[in-house]
């Protein structure tokens, strides 16, 4: 049924590095197996000597070779040493299935952490671009349900194999105790198993639409939680009440019928197993002699091993239900993990230590996938070390894309960008992100105390350091006042601040990793003009001393650059200082008198 498919090679792939365990695993199995047989096997003989069989003639080969071992005691110890040789027998069989369950949850908890960090980190390593077009809900599905249930998956491969090696054991001492009643038995076998396999393979279709309507579940809810705010304002509570029901309504109708036609096969097996049995005690009664003394102990372990196999039977399908329900998540993990449909950012190897001469633009061209216009194309400027440089322009200009473009999240696809005359891209990412830092409009709080909001922007920082951060930034104030100080807990992206206080954290941050370049994106458009004053100062001591971009639609944030560049559908039009932009009268005049009115 999954032979050859992409999912199959995947599981296979996910295994490998644990073939010894799975080696082990089968091994404990296989003993765990032959003890069950011989705790089988030597009812026979136990039988016989209960019989008073005086000799084993008519009995199979091995269980002849038993009963002689057996006879060669005194009468009185036969059946106590018997007894004693099952109980040991059982013994060490269920310590073999004791260590192959282990064994087995080892591994696949194992596998399920191991795809959870794998997830994570191809989350963390590709290009930007791939979050922007991907849902939050499904990724976060296929990161952290779907390697859970991966790890179940193989679990379950795991029992069904230990039951297939038992079943198969059992079949043979059938085979070895009369193969009339095994040839019945196996008919009989074939017929059911052929009609629960094709039975099986209907959960398919049903277990893939309800993994399609999980992942449209949890997308519908992350951005209805994201979007609280906005639900809440237009009152559409309700609506999306509506919507989940719905989804929540189909799912369960959904995972009903596929719970309860996974179980049908176990109880076919019971029905199944009560036919058989009653088949082979009429049969055995036809083949031997009804007087005869080996009828009983043919017929006795013979129906005693149908009754053992007709549990493992409804537990194989049990496992192979199940097998079939998570069988699609092996998909959504493997679309997740692999590299050949996502684009990555090439690391550099060459250390960046701080600016020394500037920042170069040259015949930088770069478009977004899907698109045919390019953001960006002909860049050719400088941004200066230790200089102010303003890049401005209306909406759709290119700003944003300089910035992503700076932070290397995409590579130019025509010319190069150059930090001090070396390719951006031959640079480490590590030792250049280190030394650059962005304050933005959109300031991300996690749901987090002040003191690792403000720490996440550096190394390990001493209260004092945070401190004088904090004071620089214009938050210690405002900070002091909250319930527990620095160990406060902000909320879901910082709920519990204001506007500003958000900015200042950000700001703070900024100020603890101590940037050798600063990007100020659109640091103030989204305050309110005292709050956007305030910050204004804070953001002069930020930018001392360092090479700093600033990216604005508000010419009021960019008095004092030493230099602006002026944008225009992707494409530099003006740079030079205020002074000389008014002086031109052109696009930058424009903006300035725009922004008057």
């Amino acid at each position: 049924m999954f032979i050859n498919s992409t999912e199959s090679r995947f599981l296979l792939k996910i295994i490998r590095p644990y073939k010894w365990m799975m080696a082990l695993l089968v091994f404990c199995i296989l003993l765990a197996t032959m003890f069950d047989g011989i705790s089988v096997g030597l009812t026979v003989p136990l039988l016989a000597s209960l019989q008073m069989m005086e000799s084993p003639e008519g009995l199979p080969a091995v269980m002849a070779w038993l009963f002689q071992l057996l006879s060669s005691f005194q009468d009185t110890y036969q059946i106590l040493i018997g007894i004693i040789a099952v109980v040991i027998a059982l013994l060490f069989k269920n310590i073999m299935l004791a260590i192959n369950s282990m064994l087995a949850l080892m591994l696949s908890t194992r596998i399920a952490a191991t795809l959870k960090n794998e997830a994570l980190n191809m989350m963390m390593s590709v290009r930007i671009d791939y979050h922007h077009k991907s849902p939050v809900g499904e990724l976060m599905m296929s990161a952290l349900t779907a390697t859970s249930q991966v790890g179940m998956l193989v679990d379950s491969i795991a029992k069904a194999l230990s039951n297939l090696l038992t079943i198969w054991a059992l079949v043979t001492l059938m085979l070895i105790l009369s193969w009339q009643l095994f040839l019945i038995s196996i008919l009989f076998g074939a017929i059911y198993f052929a009609l629960t396999s094709r039975y099986i393979k209907t959960l398919k279709a049903p277990s893939r639409e309800l993994t399609q309507l999980s992942k449209l579940a949890y997308n519908t809810l992350q951005e209805s939680l994201s979007g609280i705010e906005l639900v809440k304002s237009y009152g559409r509570e309700p609506w999306v009440l509506d919507k989940m029901g719905q989804q929540i309504e189909k799912i369960r109708e959904l995972e009903l019928r596929v719970k309860f036609r996974s179980q049908v096969p176990s109880w076919a097996t019971d029905v199944a197993g009560g036919i058989v049995i009653a088949l082979l005690f009429f049969a055995g009664i036809l083949i031997y002699d009804l007087e005869a003394p080996d009828l009983l102990v043919i017929l006795i372990p013979f129906l005693y091993i149908i009754i053992r196999l007709v549990p493992l039977l409804a537990t194989l399908n049990q496992n192979k239900a199940r097998i079939v329900t998570l069988w699609p998540m092996l998909g959504l993990v493997s679309e997740l993990l692999n590299p050949d449909d996502k684009k990555f950012i090439k690391d550099g190897d060459v250390t960046f230590h701080g600016l020394k001469h500037g920042i170069t633009f040259k015949d930088v061209a770069f478009a977004y996938e899907n698109r045919e216009i390019p953001a960006v194309r002909n860049l050719n400027f400088t941004i200066p070390k230790r200089k102010t440089t303003a890049i401005v322009g209306r909406s759709g200009a290119g700003k944003s894309t300089l910035v992503n473009l700076l932070l290397r999240y995409f590579d130019c696809q025509e010319g190069e960008l150059l930090i001090d005359d070396v390719p951006l891209r031959l640079i480490g990412l590590k030792s250049y992100r280190q030394k650059i830092s962005v304050v933005s409009q959109e300031t991300v709080i996690f749901n987090d105390t002040v003191r690792n909001n403000i720490a996440f922007g550096g190394e390990v920082a001493s209260h004092s350091e945070l401190e004088e951060a904090a004071r620089k930034a214009g938050a210690y104030e405002f900070i002091c006042k909250l319930e527990n100080g620095f160990d406060t807990l902000l909320g879901e992206r910082g709920a519990y601040l204001s506007g500003g206080q958000r900015q200042r954290i950000s700001i703070a941050r900024a100020f603890l990793k101590n940037p050798d370049i600063l990007i100020l994106d659109e640091a103030t458009s989204s305050l309110d003009s005292f709050s956007e004053t305030e910050i204004y100062n804070n953001l002069e001591l930020l930018k001392t001393n360092r090479t700093v971009i600033v990216i604005s639609h508000r010419l009021s944030t960019i008095k004092g650059a030493d230099k602006i560049i002026v944008l225009k559908d992707g494409q530099v039009i003006e740079t030079g200082t205020e002074h000389e932009l008014l002086g031109l009268r052109g696009e930058y005049f424009s903006l300035s008198q725009g922004h008057k009115e």
